[in-house]
């Protein structure tokens, strides 16, 4: 599976809102947008998850840098998977 197929993975969990009508979600942690960006690089209380598997502090740094097995293996961990 290549990295730029990787997003679809989490945004169905960040977008069902848009189809279903529902209020977008928002992390329980950092009370902002749940997005594919929050969770693989922004979220404070992943961060500890997120840095055993990679670290990229940007969405395009991430997909460009990063081999697809450690993002799905982060996306496992934190049980968006």
């Amino acid at each position: 599976m290549s990295p730029s197929a990787q997003p679809s993975v989490v945004q169905s969990l960040t977008h069902s809102f848009l189809l279903s009508g529902d209020n977008l979600p928002e992390c329980g942690t950092c009370q902002c947008p749940l997005t594919v960006k929050h969770i693989l690089v922004e979220c404070v209380d992943l961060k500890d998850v997120r840095n055993k598997h990679f670290v990229a502090s940007y969405i395009k740094d991430l997909f460009d840098n990063i081999e697809a097995h450690k993002i799905i293996d982060f996306i496992k961990e934190t049980h968006f998977l």
